[in-house]
């Protein structure tokens, strides 16, 4: 009796085991940065584009309500590139049902506007994740790709 309740107890811990590393997911470095007071958008880069800085700009109402500017000193921004941008508290207090803009500053200093602007209705510990996609200025789309 006593073998059998440790091997029942043997075989629960395995399947226990077995439950969490088979349900467990790996964090993405935006979902890291995610916590209940901020909100984090994931920019990534395809195709093309590349350049020196990245940054984020968002309205509310039609009116600027803030700016997020990330930089690489070495190598600049290209394809494949994920730029994550945290907002707190104080920068959204504008409001939280904003339109994104990702503007890409390339090495000669002139800014890309990388498509329309995408609204978002946020909330705080959410990850929200753009595409940033295109071969120049002319052709660049920005796309929300998680949450729809």
């Amino acid at each position: 009796m006593k073998n059998l309740k440790r091997a029942a107890a043997l075989v629960l811990a395995l399947a226990l085991m077995l439950t969490c590393l088979g349900g467990c997911k790996k964090k993405t470095e935006a979902e890291k940065l995610s916590r209940s007071y901020n909100v984090v958008i994931s920019v990534e880069l395809t195709g093309e584009l590349a350049g020196k800085k990245l940054e984020l700009e968002w309205s509310v109402n039609g009116l600027n309500a803030g700016t997020k500017v990330a930089s690489k000193t070495e190598g600049g921004y290209h394809d494949g590139d994920v730029v994550n941008f945290r907002l707190m508290e104080d920068d959204l207090k504008k409001g939280m049902n904003v339109m994104m803009r990702v503007v890409l500053l390339g090495y000669d200093g002139v800014g890309i506007y990388c498509g329309q602007s995408v609204p978002l209705e946020l909330k705080f510990g959410e990850v929200y994740y753009l595409r940033v996609s295109g071969t120049n200025a002319s052709d660049a789309v920005t796309e929300q790709i998680f949450p729809e």
